[in-house]
Order: structure tokens, then sequence, then C-alpha cells
């Protein structure tokens, strides 16, 4: 074989896809840019401890409580508490429990953005322009249910895409994320390397090295480039050193962060347009006799093609919850080898070794799809 058929060999094998396709546009990536998601985020202050000084304010710095010799960023001052972020021009989201806002409302809120670099030893010097405050709390709740705080600001955040929700639960588990947001009171941190593990009715828990204090921190999701919830808890932190009594950094063979979705707060839901998470599709076996359905559609995660075999006995069902669209391609075959469903939209394989070519006809499922209706 020449240098150039080699060479030919080669390149095909580069230009095909394997597994998952992730290939991005450059403006897929451009909405996946850390430093411009980082300008949609923002840490909170006290506003009663700001001192005006011109056009800036001075707030006073601390220091991250009692580390232990060695520990990263045992000397850096700390600034902010809790995390935020946009989701609209002047609507900001964060944790419930970063304030008691159903007792003491938001008059003492503070929120800025653009802290990128380590802040001052004893007093920072903040931008006016970068610091906003709340003007009303429009949705909070802080039980088992939920833990989370909207907040409208007293202005508009110029120059600041706000970050895309997911509205469309694109979210899956294994989906790679990272997390947006100050931890332990430092300036902006870009926390990657997470996964979704499960949701349930309010929440996700996802596996990532976000600490305790990354509250109200979003949870980007890499994949879809969106943002999926509100970061509420997390295992990993700074335990008790039991010998010195200082703080070390204490982290598990699953870091579990407990993440409040988006897309169960009320205010949201009123006001974007989220859409119902698909749950599924059911196939009813309406016939009188058993049957053998073979279907073939696009799976929503990775966009394969699969193939998918299953013998219903009368009134029995099979569901589908991982279709990329609601498309679906059918042959169905009773016991006796009649062919009930097939056509021409589309012509494949049972399996692999290709010993037989099927018709399938296509099914465009809207609502759970009955054989022998």
């Amino acid at each position: 074989m020449t240098f150039l058929s080699l060479l030919f060999l080669s390149f095909r094998a580069f230009t095909a896809v394997t597994g998952e396709d992730d290939r991005l546009s450059f403006q897929e990536l451009e909405k996946r840019n850390p430093a411009l998601l980082a300008k949609a985020t923002a840490t909170q202050l006290g506003r009663r401890y700001l001192k005006e000084s011109g056009s800036h304010y001075l707030y006073p710095t601390g220091k991250l409580h009692n580390q232990c010799p060695g520990e990263k960023f045992r000397e850096d001052p700390t600034l902010g508490g809790c995390s935020g972020f946009l989701i609209g021009s002047n609507i900001l989201v964060a944790a419930g429990h970063c304030k008691d806002y159903q007792a003491n409302g938001c008059s003492d809120d503070a929120w800025l953005f653009n802290h990128f670099s380590k802040a001052g030893s004893k007093t920072h010097m903040i931008k006016k322009s970068n610091l906003y405050f709340c003007k009303k709390v429009l949705d909070f709740k802080h039980d088992g249910e939920g833990d989370f705080v909207v907040i409208e600001l007293d202005r508009k955040v110029l120059g600041v895409t706000p970050l895309e929700m997911d509205l469309k639960s694109e979210g899956k588990k294994g989906d790679p994320v990272a997390v947006l947001g100050y931890p332990l009171g430092r300036s902006f941190t870009y926390t990657p390397g997470g996964r979704i593990l499960s949701k349930d009715k309010n929440f996700l828990r996802v596996d990532s090295d976000a600490f305790k204090n990354n509250s109200g921190s979003a949870l980007f999701n890499i994949r879809t480039g969106k943002v999926e919830g509100i970061l509420t808890n997390a295992r990993r932190g700074l335990g008790l050193n039991s010998l010195d009594g200082c703080g070390l950094t204490k982290s598990y063979k699953e870091n579990i962060v407990l993440v409040n979705r988006l897309s169960k707060i009320n205010y949201l839901k009123k006001n974007y347009s989220f859409e119902k998470e698909n749950i599924g599709h059911k196939l009813v076996n309406n016939c009188k006799n058993k049957i053998t359905v073979v279907s073939k559609y696009r799976q929503k995660l990775t966009s394969d093609w699969v193939t998918q075999i299953n013998d219903l006995l009368p009134s029995e069902e099979v569901l589908f919850d991982d279709l990329r669209t609601n498309q679906l391609f059918l042959n169905v075959k009773n016991l006796n080898g009649k062919t009930i469903i097939k056509g021409r939209d589309f012509y494949g394989f049972i399996n692999r070794d290709r010993e037989e070519e099927l018709g399938f006809k296509e099914v465009v499922l809207t609502e759970d799809y009955k054989i022998c209706f």
C-alpha cells in the first residue's frame, strides 16, 4: 500500500464521528466560553458594610476561617458570601438560604459582578458600576421542596449576556457540568469535571468538586451550553482536623452536590416558556395476539441509531423515553410471522449481521401509539 493510500485512509478515519457527535460550531463554542459565563455571575455582599468613596465603594475583607497550613487559598482575603447569576437583564437567582428573605426582605442585599481578581488585604475597592442592589424578591423558598430566591435588581446589568436556561429539559444523566461561582468568599471560579448523577422532582444530584460555600452558583451543562439550576448544598467542604482544630479540605468518593432545578421554580415557570419534561411515549399492543415489534430511532443523548426488538402480549406496552425526536420507525409482525406494519420510509436490518432487510413505517409520536387499534 502506498503512502498516499495510507494517508487517504487515515483522513477518512478522522472524518468519521465515533460515539456522541460533540462537534461544535464557533457560535456554540462562544456559549461555553468561561470568561463570558463569568460575567453573568455575581457574589453577595452586605449593603450595610459598604462605604462610599467617590466613584467606588470600600468593603472590608476577611480571611478563610482557621484553615490549616498548606491548604489551597489559605492566605487569600475573602470578600463575598453566596453566589448568584443572571437569567434576565436584571433578574438574578441564588440559593434561598443565602439570606432570610422571607422575614427580612432584601434591603441589605448587594451583588457584585466582575470580581475576578484577588480581594484587597483589608479593604476592597469596588466600582459602583459593578455593584447592584436588590429591588424586590420575586420568588423565594427554603425547605425540603426547594432552596432558591429570584431577585429583581435595581437596574439592568449592561454589557452582559444572561445565562441561557435549559427550557427543554435537555439535561440528562451523565452530562458533563461545571459550577460557576465564588467559593469560600473568593473571586470567580470555574469548576468543571462534574457530571449529572440523577434528577428527581425538584433537584439534580451532581458529582462535582464544588464546595459547600458555593451556594447559589450556577450549574452549567457543558454538553447543552445551558444552565440547569442553582447549587444549594455540597458534601465537600472544610472538615475539622481533630488533632489541631484547624480546617482541612474534605472530599468523598463521590462529592454529591444538590442543585435546585430552575424548571421547578414557580416564578420562572410563569414567565419563561419551559417545556414539559418528556416522560416518553408508549407503544401499546392493542391486538388480540402476541406481536413482535422492531423499532428504530435516534437516541437523544448520543444521536446513535438504536434498533429495539420487543415481543408484546395483548395489552402489553413498551416505553420510549430516550427519543431524540418523536420520530420512530416500525416493523411489526404477529405470532404467525404475518406483517402488520411495514413501510418504505426506511430500510434497515434487525442486527449487525445484516441478515434480513426490513421496510419500516415512520410514526410521529404525539401521544401513545396503539397497534391494531
